[in-house]
């Protein structure tokens, strides 16, 4: 990554995972892996990204069932102290915490809910960037079932689905406005897992995208 920087100057954001499997337990994988990435990239550091898709963490088995918007703040908060206090590289360019990067639209999971359980307002000290990841579609063949690019291609060629995508973040923007936080779009494609073969690809979808981008 330095090299590539070196000769690019590109800047980066890092992700650190959330535990796997000792949830209770603080892991030193977390603080090991920001102290590197610190260490190693500098200035050239922009971000580190707690956690992803928390939204999905009980639906994938990675958090038991009941694991609530208000477990994943507290979670997010004893993870970025345990990196603050095993990092001191990480400490000394601090705030620099992202998240909470939803994806799926999770009923009871999404960003009202987690600014509405104190997220940003608890860890706004730490917390560099509000981040956010969309996707309008699925296609990742649950069940077997993938959507043909074509029946949904109308979608991609007008105004209003992307003037609906961005009004989704129209509070959270301001939010993060009011706290002097950037908000970030971490990933995003005319669908998950990959897009669509032959749509996202298109000049169409590249129209898209300019016009969200604008």
């Amino acid at each position: 990554m330095l090299n590539i920087t070196a000769n690019t100057q590109t800047e980066w954001f890092f992700g650190i995972s959330f535990n796997e499997s000792a949830v209770a337990t603080s892991s030193p994988n977390g603080p090991l892996a920001a102290q590197y990435a610190a260490q190693i990239l500098g200035t050239h550091l922009k971000g580190l990204q707690i956690g992803n898709e928390p939204d999905l963490y009980v639906d994938h088995q990675k958090r038991p069932a009941g694991w609530t918007v208000q477990d994943y703040v507290t979670e997010f908060g004893h993870t970025a102290d345990d990196i603050l206090s095993g990092a001191p590289a990480v400490a000394a360019i601090d705030p620099l915490f992202m998240g909470p990067s939803l994806c799926c639209e999770r009923v009871g999971f999404e960003i009202p809910d987690v600014l509405a359980a104190g997220w940003l307002d608890q860890h706004k000290d730490t917390i560099s960037a509000i981040t956010v990841q969309n996707y309008p579609e699925n296609n990742c063949g649950i069940n077997g079932q993938y959507t043909n690019p074509q029946d949904v291609f109308y979608r991609y060629l007008n105004h209003t689905s992307a003037e609906w995508l961005t009004a989704q973040y129209g509070d959270v923007a301001q939010a993060g406005l009011e706290n002097n936080k950037n908000l970030v779009m971490m990933e995003m494609n005319t669908a998950s897992c990959g897009g669509f073969p032959g749509l996202s690809d298109s000049f169409g979808a590249a129209m898209w995208y300019v016009f969200l981008r604008g």
